[in-house]
């Protein structure tokens, strides 16, 4: 998978941050850093833990604020609209947002990727741009 994976970040020209030797995609553990219009993500696929899931992330988007209400009800509403997606809070109170998946066959499997990407894409600029209206209204 992660092959598939690295082939489609250069098919699509976006910028990759590291490419694994073939050695190192050999491994239990592979983690791909790539960028496309100004976004940082990183692919993750484990062979050993679960040779059929892989997850893409868009780590760090933001700090969560636990006072401010209309920010938690917004990562509410994307977790519950983006089926596939996930909003991660850790415990140091980063966002992140998360394309998650299992996949059994390669067929077509460009056009998850792409979902896959599109979806954080798309999360994110929901984000940002609900977020700009709450801190707009309380200013």
């Amino acid at each position: 998978m992660t092959t598939a994976f690295i082939n489609y970040v250069l098919d699509q020209g976006w910028e990759m941050k590291n490419i694994p030797t073939d050695q190192q995609t050999t491994q239990a553990n592979d983690i791909i850093l790539f960028g496309k219009n100004g976004l940082n993500f990183v692919f993750t696929y484990n062979k050993n833990n679960d040779s059929n899931y892989f997850e893409i992330i868009l780590p760090y988007i933001d700090d969560f604020n636990r006072s401010n209400q209309e920010q938690f009800e917004l990562l509410l509403s994307l977790n519950k609209d983006y089926k596939t997606g996930k909003v991660i809070i850790d415990k140091e109170n980063h966002i992140t947002l998360s394309f998650e998946q299992y996949v059994f066959s390669d067929l077509n499997i460009n056009k998850l990727f792409e979902q896959a990407v599109g979806c954080l894409e798309s999360m994110i600029r929901e984000y940002r741009g609900t977020m700009h209206i709450i801190k707009s209204n309380s200013n």
